[in-house]
């Protein structure tokens, strides 16, 4: 049986499960990482005592938390990284579509996918072009 594995997509999500307890070791030690629009240095080289203030956010009414999750959360990524776990969004190349694909197929899942059928190939009961008969148009 093949366990399941969480992809991180948001610090902010990440940061809330923490809070809340929501999340576990295992969890972490699984788990992939792409926080979309989050660069490497904003979660990794920001000190725990000034951290992001998605942060500070979540944890308005103890920061003291905040920043004791925000270290454990910094230990975690560091460790993902090593284990090839995660990939920080670029302004290089590419889409961030094709990053998260890159990241779940160097660990052993199926890339999400890029390409969906053409609406136009299913067809009404009337024979139109589903796509068509959905926007009412009938160019």
């Amino acid at each position: 049986m093949v366990k399941e594995r969480k992809v991180f997509l948001s610090l902010i999500g990440l940061m809330q499960l923490m809070k809340s307890e929501e999340i576990s070791d295992e969890d972490f030690s699984r788990g992939l990482f792409f926080f979309l629009g989050c660069p490497r240095e904003r979660v990794l080289e920001m000190g725990t005592d000034n951290p992001p203030r998605e942060v500070a956010g979540v944890f308005a009414t103890d920061i003291t938390k905040g920043g004791e999750a925000f270290a454990r959360l910094q230990r975690v990524l560091v460790a993902a990284e090593d284990g090839g776990r995660v990939i920080w969004p670029s302004s290089g190349n590419g889409t961030m579509k094709d990053e998260l694909n890159d990241l779940l197929v160097a660990n052993g899942a199926r890339p999400v996918r890029t390409h969906f059928p053409p609406a136009c190939t299913t067809r009404s009961s009337s024979g139109e072009p589903l796509s068509r008969s959905i926007t009412g148009s009938n160019r």
